[in-house]
């Protein structure tokens, strides 16, 4: 049966702007995070970043779809960043702030392993004071697709002149294939956090300071095949050396939706717009017309039980197309 999707819009303007700043400038740390459709390993990985990155909110996950062949989701960007592996890529595989981990047992792309590593290899970033504040300003307009983004901060402490802003723009819930173990191989799963575009240069663009400040504007017409409710603007300013990938760290990052749908992610068909997903007291409830559901957690899994304060993805089946919704268990 053909399936028909429309979005829904969760906008009553037609234009939305939103800046995101703060008096006390937090370190955000950058997970840059290198997986794709055919790496067996990187399900069971993702599962255990999802659980750090619930814990530790300030931890800004960008996916690569490199390391490990290249599938649907691969970008050149993508490709061109297996430049920060020491010897051969693989997946998966775990950039923070794009620092070299090799003093504390890791390298500069490291395969943890288990949590504990996980958690630790955040806090020695987290513990590094950030040399710049950075706020993002974004104003979509939903009828024309277009997108202006302004990115601007101020320098906290002294920054090489080689310093310079880089902007992306990552998706959630785009649904493909995963290769989990030979026993269990390809199935439905949810990729999230996936870079698309890079606004800015591939390495970043040079900071023009004045005043101890910076700032530039980004457009670009996003292209119908994404859906602007599932999609974050990532921007971090770090160095950049071409001979040297380890001096290349990240001075701080910064995140904001593209739209102010910020709890709720809809793609629904355009006849089964009364479907309703409710999420209260760590259970979601799913009202209107529909033959069945499952609710799949952030690695793409199906699951039996939630947790308040985790964001899961409901999987609708209305006998004439498969709605999805994004929530969070409250």
């Amino acid at each position: 049966m053909k399936k028909i999707f429309s979005t829904i819009l969760l906008l009553t303007l037609a234009y939305a702007m939103t800046s995101y700043a703060s008096d006390e400038v937090k370190r955000k740390v950058l997970l840059e995070y290198f997986s794709t459709s055919y790496c067996g390993g990187c399900p069971a990985m993702t599962a255990i970043w999802n659980e750090v990155t619930n814990e530790n909110p300030d931890i800004i996950w960008v996916t690569h779809h490199s390391g490990f062949k290249y599938d649907e989701f691969t970008t050149p960007e993508s490709i061109e960043y297996e430049w920060f592996y020491e010897g051969t890529p693989f997946a998966p595989g775990s950039m923070l702030d794009r620092t070299n981990m090799s003093k504390y047992g890791g390298n500069l792309i490291s395969y943890p392993g288990n949590k504990s590593k996980f958690k630790y290899y955040v806090s020695i970033c987290s513990k590094v004071a950030p040399k710049v504040s950075i706020t993002i300003d974004r104003k979509y307009n939903t009828s024309t697709r277009m997108l202006d983004v302004t990115v601007s901060g101020k320098i906290l402490e002294e920054i090489p002149e080689s310093s310079r802003m880089t902007v992306y723009l990552t998706e959630d819930g785009l649904e493909g294939h995963q290769f989990f173990s030979e026993t269990q191989k390809y199935t439905e799963y949810i990729h999230s956090h996936v870079l698309r575009y890079v606004l800015s240069n591939l390495w970043g663009d040079e900071i023009k300071v004045e005043d101890g400040k910076f700032s530039k504007t980004y457009s670009f017409t996003l292209p119908e095949t994404n859906k602007p409710e599932n999609m974050h603007v990532v921007a971090f300013v770090s160095n950049y050396d071409p001979n040297n990938k380890t001096n290349c760290k990240v001075f701080n990052s910064e995140i904001a939706t593209l739209t102010d749908s910020t709890t709720v992610i809809s793609d629904v068909s355009r006849d089964d717009s009364n479907v309703r997903v409710f999420a209260k007291t760590g259970k979601i409830n799913v009202t209107g017309n529909y033959k069945n559901f499952d609710i799949l957690n952030q690695n793409g899994i199906k699951v039996r039980s939630i947790s308040s304060g985790n964001m899961y993805i409901v999987r609708i089946d209305t006998g004439n197309a498969i709605v999805t919704r994004k929530v969070i268990a409250r």
